[in-house]
């Protein structure tokens, strides 16, 4: 079996943090939804910055996964199938994410 490259590793590394911090988000919930405190200190305490750091992942999870991909294409090497979709699928969570929130943005600016 050939040995995975330090670059995919920190991909992969990436990508599941990047996974694991969105699907933390969605499972703890404010306290009282009622109370717009509540929800104030969920988003400046815990929301926002898990966010801010799953998005750090994914930034790094991308540039290992081009540097990988670059060093493959330099050695002539074939990159099977396998090894550029788990990351790709591992990023899904953050970028779509990251996605609604922009979305978002400019809908309610408008």
């Amino acid at each position: 079996m050939e040995e995975l490259n330090k670059n995919y590793k920190i991909s992969i590394v990436s990508g599941i943090m990047s996974a694991a911090l969105i699907g933390i988000t969605y499972t703890k919930q404010p306290e009282n939804p009622d109370y717009a405190g509540s929800i104030f200190s969920y988003n400046l305490s815990f929301f926002f910055p898990l966010l801010a750091l799953s998005f750090l992942c994914l930034v790094i999870c991308i540039i290992y996964l081009s540097r990988f991909i670059r060093e493959k294409k330099r050695e002539n090497e074939k990159i099977t199938n396998w090894k550029w979709l788990i990351p790709s699928i591992l990023i899904l969570p953050a970028s779509l994410h990251v996605l609604l929130l922009v979305f978002n943005i400019v809908r309610f600016s408008i």
